[in-house]
């Protein structure tokens, strides 16, 4: 197994639940975990591999948008604007949908991840 490199992600606090827009549970803690983003300030770790791949294939966005659809018999039907925001690193990916990007894409769930097989 390859190892992660953790120094690579950042998390950006949440409100400290002291102000009157913020749930907070009993503990105090705001409702919701921070999300998790790239040091670049990215969503997701894949952003530039997805489009890089896509590219590669001479694929547009509209075009990975059919592949997905017919892989998913529709059940994931993205518009070009998600395939945008995921290669932005605007848009979390779910593992779910990591995989049909993958296949989609001729490649690994791996290599989209990390950018190593």
């Amino acid at each position: 197994m390859l190892p992660i490199n953790y120094s690579a992600i950042i998390t950006i606090p949440l409100s400290s639940g002291n102000d009157k827009h913020t749930p907070c549970h009993n503990n105090g803690m705001p409702r919701g975990a921070p999300r998790i983003r790239t040091i670049e300030g990215k969503l997701n770790q894949l952003a530039g591999r997805v489009s890089a791949r896509r590219h590669e294939l001479h694929l547009g966005q509209e075009d990975l948008c059919g592949r997905i659809a017919r892989l998913t018999d529709g059940m994931w039907n993205p518009t070009w604007r998600d395939v945008q925001r995921i290669e932005r690193g605007q848009r979390i990916v779910s593992d779910i949908e990591l995989l049909f990007l993958a296949r989609a894409l001729d490649c690994s769930p791996c290599w989209l991840l990390t950018g190593q097989q």
